[in-house]
């Protein structure tokens, strides 16, 4: 009986070095993948997420208990990592501009003699379809438009610059077409692979 009295104070010092070393666990698990995968900026954004983490994590163990602050660095870690992953379709971009006029127009290089031009847009509209057609040097062409982001094939013959400009009835504050255009544009023959490409075809 006494040594079973000896005992027991010994239990709650080991059960709290177990959640100290699971929260540190999970802490350092959440941040690795960020720190050792990402870029210069990733690995500051991972680190000072895991600083925040530390204190919140030792302010819940104070106020509450240290199954809390493991659930809480726990949740953290998920949360954190899953904000951090990256869009899939994220377009390379340098800069981005909305046609939402019939009397605008962008210039594209398409460089080769003849070829498609892939370019990243998003078409903006309400209905099934848009209010807008697209026109490359001042022909139109018929495009499968979708919502959110897309990359279309735009046909392209003779190389050089490539005038982009819409048709009917865009809007600013409706239907418009924002086009994504970077300084490492390239064009890809006809004959090469223009997969993942939605193709735009003369509408002539």
């Amino acid at each position: 009986m006494v040594a079973l009295t000896a005992a027991t104070p010994m239990v709650a010092p080991r059960r709290t070095g177990v959640w100290l070393v699971a929260i540190c666990a999970v802490l350092v698990l959440g941040a690795v993948p960020r720190v050792v995968i990402g870029g210069t900026g990733d690995r500051s954004a991972a680190l000072l997420a895991l600083l925040l983490e530390v204190c919140v994590c030792a302010a819940v163990w104070l106020v509450a208990s240290p199954r809390a602050a493991f659930v809480t660095a726990l949740v953290a870690a998920v949360l954190l990592n899953v904000a951090a992953i990256r869009p899939r379709a994220e377009p390379p971009y340098d800069d981005r501009q909305a046609l939402y006029k019939a009397d605008q127009a962008i210039t594209l290089n398409a460089g080769g003699t003849e070829s498609v031009l892939p370019v990243w847009v998003e078409a903006q509209y309400s209905g099934d379809q848009p209010r807008f057609s697209l026109l490359v040097n001042g022909s139109a062409v018929s495009c499968a438009w979708q919502h959110g982001i897309q990359r279309i094939g735009v046909p392209v013959t003779g190389g050089g610059e490539v005038r982009l400009s819409l048709a009917g009835t865009p809007a600013r504050d409706g239907d418009y077409l924002i086009v994504y255009s970077s300084a490492q544009q390239a064009s890809i023959p006809l004959q090469a692979d223009a997969s993942g490409l939605s193709m735009c075809t003369n509408a002539g």
